[in-house]
Formats: C-alpha cells, structure tokens, sequence
C-alpha cells in the first residue's frame, strides 16, 4: 500500500526535499486499498 508513497519520497529526496513515509501517506491520501494516481500527483504539490 506504500509503494506510491515511498516512490514519491525517493523522487523528492533526489531533488533535495527530505520527507518522512507518514507524511507521504498523509499528502496522497492513502488508503486501505492503496493510493490514486490523483494521489499521487497532488502529493508533490502540496
């Protein structure tokens, strides 16, 4: 269920942004059932 949030946290760790996985979770509102990709790309821009 993670795995978008953690892709998202390695692509913002190469251009020098350091997240945690909770807050990644937390900014691409995931769920029991996963993750969107409108999750995923409204992530970054929060």
């Amino acid at each position: 269920m993670d795995y978008g949030a953690i892709s998202l946290r390695m692509i913002t760790k190469y251009y020098g942004k350091t997240y945690s996985t909770v807050t990644m979770c937390k900014r691409s509102y995931i769920s029991h059932e996963g993750v969107s990709l409108l999750g995923i790309s409204e992530a970054p821009e929060r």
